[in-house]
């Protein structure tokens, strides 16, 4: 799981081919959102409903399954074309240009983990940790061993049975998109009717400018 830093896709690529190699959820909506902004949409984000909706939909086409996916984006060009064609068209434009050709690797469907949150994390530990960006190799070295005895005490934890405590709103959102794939798969809604249950799931206006804005990723 990674950001859709160019370079890193393609060293994933070439340097571990038989690898699963997925991209962030919280990083596909927010380049998304960040497009929007470019084009001058998010005024239109911001005060219209439908609008907003279909933006969401763009957004959560990342966790429908992969072959509903294009069926998806067909729906939205459709409700678009009816209501908002001159304001959607360079949005949607944009999407096929750029997303497109690597469905597989922003499409999240069936995963549990969908952002790279224990990754950043860290990195935001080792920054806090250092006090600074470039440590010299004393400092490194005791940086280590410290973090060799947090890891130390973690693994006893979790010997003696200790788990990982849940965000609650994590846990809620996870149910909720469970609750969604269940009534899917069991045929009592169909692949447009889940596509508008999850765009529900996909953060509002404010949260896309934060990094932890909706954390389904544990």
């Amino acid at each position: 799981m990674s950001d859709f830093e160019s370079a890193l896709v393609s060293a994933v690529k070439s340097e571990f081919p038989s690898s699963q190699h997925k991209c962030c959820f919280f990083h596909f909506c927010q380049a998304i959102y960040r497009q929007m902004q470019t084009l001058g949409l998010q005024q239109y984000y911001g005060s219209d409903e439908t609008f907003r909706l279909l933006c969401r939909k763009i957004m959560a086409l990342a966790l429908m399954p992969l072959d509903k996916v294009l069926n998806g984006l067909e729906g939205i060009k459709n409700s678009a074309q009816n209501l908002f064609n001159s304001e959607m068209s360079k949005l949607l434009e944009y999407f096929e240009k750029n997303w497109l050709s690597n469905i597989e690797l922003w499409n999240l469907f069936g995963f549990d983990s969908r952002a790279n949150n224990a990754c950043e994390g860290y990195h935001n530990r080792v920054s806090s940790r250092l006090h600074r960006r470039h440590p010299n190799i004393w400092q490194l070295i005791n940086f280590m061993k410290m973090e060799e005895k947090r890891v130390e005490n973690i693994r006893f934890q979790w010997s003696a049975g200790a788990s990982r405590i849940k965000n609650k709103r994590t846990v809620a959102l996870q149910k909720r998109i469970d609750t969604l794939y269940k009534r899917y798969s069991d045929y009592l809604i169909n692949a447009s009717d889940l596509l508008h249950g999850l765009s529900f799931i996909v953060a509002k206006k404010n949260d896309l400018r934060k990094r932890n804005y909706i954390n389904i990723s544990q």
